[in-house]
């Protein structure tokens, strides 16, 4: 039988993205069974991914994101783009049903998040695409060119909830750009079959705003190089191109074969 919330002595503490979900399950229980202790177990749990990590899972502070550490006795993955979408659409979930109650996320805590939006998001994803060596065992999945148009969903719930509006603006330009420099996908159009789990109907009117704004001007193409030691990651972006090298360690997998 399924018991509803059991307790169980061996339960295993669930990190990163991981995390995230079960914040959300608890945030919703909490709301659904006016259960007060769910809704600060899920504010708690929340704010506790939303650190840099030094070891495991999570986030560093040179831009990476892991995830699967030592589950398989291997090294991690990195994974900014399968779990990191998932944190990224998550937290900001979280946050906006909790806002304004005993139990909002701190400001402090969210300005972390957009550091990890800058560091650790965005220069993974080139003109709309994200990178390959950031998918795990997701590459073997189908719709590999929605992923990163998956992200910029994300950061839009992200904007959300974001209080200073230099960097609201600044995110919904970098999205502005990042879409209409993906000629081969039509964002507007493909978000009919958008996960109304993850991203409210609300986003299209959101998305569709920002994207016939003359006022919001899409951000200047980047060059630079950036270097993450802790999951073995190279990226170089410059006029018109991009080269990205993937390795593996001690510390990072060659790869995941799961589901």
């Amino acid at each position: 039988y399924t018991e509803l919330n059991p307790t169980n002595p061996t339960y295993k503490l669930t990190t990163g993205a991981n995390r995230v979900d079960c914040a959300r399950i608890s945030a919703l229980m909490g709301v659904l069974t006016k259960d007060y202790e769910q809704l600060l177990m899920a504010k708690d749990a929340t704010e506790s991914v939303l650190v840099y990590s030094t070891e495991g899972d999570g986030f560093y502070t040179d831009g990476s994101f892991i995830q699967h550490k030592d589950q398989y006795g291997l090294g991690a993955t990195s994974y900014v783009g399968g779990y990191g979408n998932v944190f990224f659409a998550g937290v900001p979930t979280i946050a906006s049903l909790l806002q304004g109650s005993p139990w909002e996320i701190s400001s402090s805590k969210l300005q972390i998040l957009k550091e990890f939006v800058d560091n650790a998001l965005k220069p993974f994803i080139y003109n709309g695409i994200m990178l390959d060596m950031m998918r795990g065992r997701g590459i073997s999945r189908s719709a590999e060119d929605a992923v990163g148009h998956t992200s910029l969903n994300a950061m839009m719930l992200i904007a959300r909830i974001i209080t200073d509006p230099v960097q609201k603006s600044e995110m919904y330009s970098f999205v502005k750009q990042m879409i209409q420099s993906d000629t081969s996908y039509d964002h507007m159009y493909n978000m009919r079959g958008v996960n109304l789990n993850q991203y409210p109907i609300s986003l299209m009117n959101d998305l569709d705003r920002i994207l016939n704004d003359p006022n919001i001007v899409p951000s200047a193409k980047q060059e630079y190089q950036k270097n993450l030691p802790m999951s073995d990651r190279a990226v170089h972006v410059g006029d018109n191109y991009l080269f990205g090298v993937a390795m593996f360690s001690t510390r990072i997998t060659n790869f995941e074969s799961m589901n």
